[in-house]
């Protein structure tokens, strides 16, 4: 297994798959290695091809928002993507793409994290998030139920109804 150094310099020089030659930066990650949570978008948009970096664009702004309400900031999480390059037109990652940044993703991974990935946010199950995401069905609902926990405080501090 590569060291996280050695890790990044492979992926800034990936050329597997033709995002590669449509690129601006390769969108690696930002955040703790070690972070216990971990946010998986799809692909890089826009912003984050011009800027080498996820989430900066609207669904960043939207994350940071989300995190301060559960006093979660950026800086204690590792955010990251399936795909490293951006997509044409902001498309949905061909499957072949995701084939071959996959290593990746899986070596910037660590049992401890929890994680959660962009495409699984919209009512899937916790024995399918689970399974994308290679953890325990107990995990997610921890750490969903802590999450949903320092949401309620945040919100009951601030005085709005839940």
């Amino acid at each position: 297994m590569l060291n996280w150094e050695s890790l990044q310099t492979a992926c800034l020089s990936c050329t597997s798959c033709p995002l590669s030659q449509t690129r601006h930066n390769v969108v690696f990650g930002v955040g703790p290695q070690d972070a216990e949570v971990m946010f998986v978008g799809e692909g890089p948009g826009e912003n984050e091809d011009l800027q080498g970096e996820p989430f900066v664009g609207a669904a960043g702004k939207f994350l940071d928002e989300m995190l301060s309400i559960i006093d979660l900031g950026r800086e204690n999480c590792y955010i990251t993507n399936i795909v490293k390059c951006r997509p044409p037109r902001n498309r949905d990652p061909m499957q072949t793409e995701q084939d071959a940044c996959i290593g990746f993703l899986r070596a910037q991974t660590k049992e401890n994290r929890v994680f959660f990935v962009r495409r699984y946010w919209y009512g899937e199950s916790i024995s399918e998030i689970a399974e994308a995401c290679r953890c325990s069905e107990e995990k997610v609902k921890s750490s969903l139920f802590r999450t949903r926990n320092r949401l309620r405080e945040a919100m009951k501090k601030e005085d709005i109804a839940i």
